[in-house]
Parts: C-alpha cells; structure tokens; sequence
C-alpha cells in the first residue's frame, strides 16, 4: 500500500477520493464526504477496495503533477519499454458524481492493467455488478447482508439512476435475502469452511459439468483436507 503522502486528492466539491502513485484509488466516499466508502484500501487492503490503473510490467519512475489551477492529477509511468500517463478528476456534478480515468500514451508501447474492486460499507459488503446496455457498471449494494432496513430508499434511488429496474432491484434484495438466510443456517451448525481456494475451483467444475443436484462434494473436500495446512 501507498504511504500517506504519496496520495493525490481529486474531488468535485462534494466528495473526493485518493490516488496513490501507484495507480490505485485507495479511498473514496461515494456519493458525499459523509456516505460509505466504496474503495477504502486505505485502510485494509486491495480486498477491501480499490481501483488500479497502472503497467502491468515493471516500473522504472513515477512523477506526478496537477494541471495548472486545476485538481486534474496526472500520474507518468516509465517503464522500459515506454512512457504512459494516467490522467484522474472528477468534474462538477450534474445528475450523479463521475470519477474519470484517462490513459494517455506518451511513448513506446506500454501494457497496461487494471483491477476495479467496489466494496460498500467502508470496504465490507460486497455488491452485484451487472453491464447495462449502454457498457456501464451497475453495482447494488449489499445492505441486505445487514438487515432489510438497511435497504433504504437513498441505495433504491441510486439503482435507478444507474438504470436498474424495480424487478431487478426486488429480485436482488430477494436472491440475498435467501443466501444470507442460508448462510446463517450454515454458520449455526458449526460446518467447517475451507480456506484453500483450490477447493471451490474444484466444487466449480463439478457444478458446471453435473449441476447442484449431481455434485459430489467428498473427493475435493477429502483431498484439502488431507493437506497438512488445514485443520
């Protein structure tokens, strides 16, 4: 994780966000100072949230300078095979806050990454994305996983504004509803839960190949649960 004072502030008035030198914005409350944070790294780790732009090779320098009189940051890359600039603001609001990344080659030829991970509720509840017709991300907050008066008009508004329906929004709120009312039943009896991810790789091609009803859990829970790093 970035120190401190390697992050840059970008904002529009009502909210801001912080972008590490290393591409990553770490923190930002969304859609105001004092909402929930959507990427709050800054405080955890990547898992809690983030989005990184930056090569996906080794970097040789880093500067980075605001536009003249503005709060436009841009972060230079140089790597060995070239130099590319990454340009982050976020403009005046009209109907909803934007926060805009910009990819600018400088020279040579540079491959780059990216890794977007939106965590509501200050890094903690994890969200259903979908693609709308229009290529945008819709992410609906999770706020099921705490109770359904968490679900509150404000996260309702938002959805629509970001084109989801009132099926979509109700079918949402009833799929976690019924996964979290499983995996309370689950957590109350004690069952064990694997850490290994090689497991649920596992249990994934079984359910791919022979579906829910035709799974057979034993072999891959036998096999991680032999290894010596499990209890």
């Amino acid at each position: 994780m970035s120190r401190i004072e390697d992050y840059g502030l970008i904002g529009d008035c009502e909210t801001a966000a912080l972008v590490g030198r290393d591409g990553s914005i770490d923190w930002l409350c969304w859609p105001a100072f004092d909402s929930d944070a959507c990427f709050a790294a800054l405080l955890g780790t990547p898992r809690n949230g983030r989005w990184l732009i930056a090569p996906a090779e080794d970097v040789v320098s880093t500067s980075r300078r605001y536009w003249d009189n503005t709060l436009i940051l841009e972060t230079r890359f140089e790597t060995a095979n070239g130099v590319v600039a990454l340009i982050d603001f976020m403009p005046p609001r009209g109907n909803a806050s934007d926060v805009v990344r910009l990819v600018r080659g400088v020279a040579g030829r540079v491959k780059l990454q990216m890794q977007l991970v939106i965590r509501f509720g200050f890094g903690v509840d994890i969200p259903w994305v979908r693609r709308t017709e229009d290529g945008a991300l819709l992410a609906i907050a999770g706020q099921v996983q705490k109770g359904g008066k968490h679900v509150t008009t404000e996260y309702i508004e938002r959805a629509r504004q970001h084109g989801a329906s009132d099926k979509e929004i109700h079918d949402t709120v009833l799929i976690a509803a019924a996964f979290c009312m499983f995996n309370r039943y689950v957590d109350g009896l004690g069952t064990w839960q694997p850490t290994d991810p090689e497991i649920y790789r596992e249990i994934g091609k079984l359910t791919s190949q022979l579906g829910y009803a035709g799974r057979d859990f034993k072999k891959p829970l036998q096999a991680i649960a032999a290894k010596p790093n499990n209890p």
